[in-house]
């Protein structure tokens, strides 16, 4: 969720009557410092930032039906409640071309972990670049090598159906 997403809810949150402490004004203080609602909001925020925008709103409106102000982890505890359940699907959906949870294997899970790792990082590299923070982008450029050649030595340890079940998922793989 982003910070209009989150202002959204916390709005709905100090809206109530022992919210008002919470508030801003959007003033600093006489020194030039955030307000201490200012200070409030930017914490909560931080902290429940990766929740989804819908999931945070439905979870600011259970909470606004409540006699106080909700802590971080009451929020948390909410926000698993409100967010929806998926259930798990079978694994016969899947089909004879898929392996199944018994047959995956600790090397083949290592290696999905640091392809995904490997694509978070070019992922953070191209908004680093974006956003113009050589710095950030000379630690995830270290940490991208490192991990190409951490998945360099993985790749040998797979079996032959292993090893197809990766390229069928990421073609991509052989750039890396």
């Amino acid at each position: 969720m982003n910070r209009l997403e989150f202002a959204k809810g916390w709005l709905l949150l100090t809206a109530q009557p022992w919210g008002k402490w919470y508030r801003s004004t959007g003033q600093t203080t006489t020194g030039g410092e955030p307000s201490p609602a200012e200070i409030q909001s930017e914490f909560y925020y931080k902290a429940l930032a990766q929740y989804g925008a819908d999931v945070w709103f439905h979870a600011c409106q259970v909470q606004a039906t409540g006699e106080h102000w909700p802590s971080i982890d009451t929020l948390k505890q909410c926000l698993r409640d409100v967010t929806p359940k998926v259930a798990a699907t079978p694994a016969s959906t899947w089909g004879a071309e898929y392996i199944t949870k018994e047959e995956f294997g600790m090397n083949l899970f290592e290696c999905i972990k640091t392809i995904s790792g490997i694509h978070t990082i070019r992922q953070q590299m191209n908004v680093a670049v974006h956003q113009e923070k050589p710095t950030r982008l000379k630690e995830l450029t270290t940490r991208y090598h490192e991990s190409r050649a951490y998945l360099a030595n993985q790749l040998p340890t797979l079996t032959d159906h292993e090893m197809a079940q990766v390229l069928g998922r990421y073609p991509d793989v052989v750039t890396l």
